[in-house]
């Protein structure tokens, strides 16, 4: 009996709250007939809605496809945009390497980690990673490799 009163002194703020927001939401409040309430507001999407759909995607599509294919010749041309470009791309590689060295650590933990929770099954697993992250790491490079390469002729490009 006494936890039951306690509870109920305890729960006078719920009973408060509850009939403060009842008031509030009460006011102002209309009835809504049942034919309102079920009228269907959007037809299902019909064949035409989905080809026409499809037909913007594509319009837009090809026009957007048209002006980097512009923008990019516009700067293969232009001498001193085509090395602002190629220098950031190296930037962009190198942080991305370096990002990849920092998760391929981090996922040598976690599977060294693993490898000591269950030594059988992970022992695989922890060779293929990093085989695998070295695979990755060896492509990433070799590609930076060969973005760094320049044939004669070419303006020097300085070096990150």
């Amino acid at each position: 009996p006494v936890g039951v009163l306690t509870s109920k002194v305890a729960n006078v703020e719920c009973h408060v709250m509850s009939v403060v927001g009842k008031d509030q939401f009460l006011d102002g409040r209309r009835d809504v007939p049942e034919a309102e309430f079920r009228e269907l507001l959007d037809s299902e999407p019909s064949l035409e809605d989905y080809l026409g759909l499809a037909r913007d995607g594509v319009t837009y599509a090809m026009l957007r496809t048209w002006a980097l294919g512009r923008d990019s010749a516009l700067i293969a041309l232009d001498v001193k945009r085509r090395d602002e470009a190629i220098v950031a791309m190296l930037q962009a590689g190198k942080t991305a390497t370096s990002g990849g060295k920092f998760v391929a650590g981090k996922a040598l933990t976690i599977a060294g980690g693993a490898v000591a929770a269950a030594p059988g099954a992970a022992a695989g697993a922890v060779g293929a990673t990093r085989a695998g992250l070295e695979k990755g790491l060896a492509m990433g490079s070799s590609l930076l490799g060969m973005a760094r390469g320049k044939k004669s002729g070419e303006s020097e490009i300085q070096s990150i």
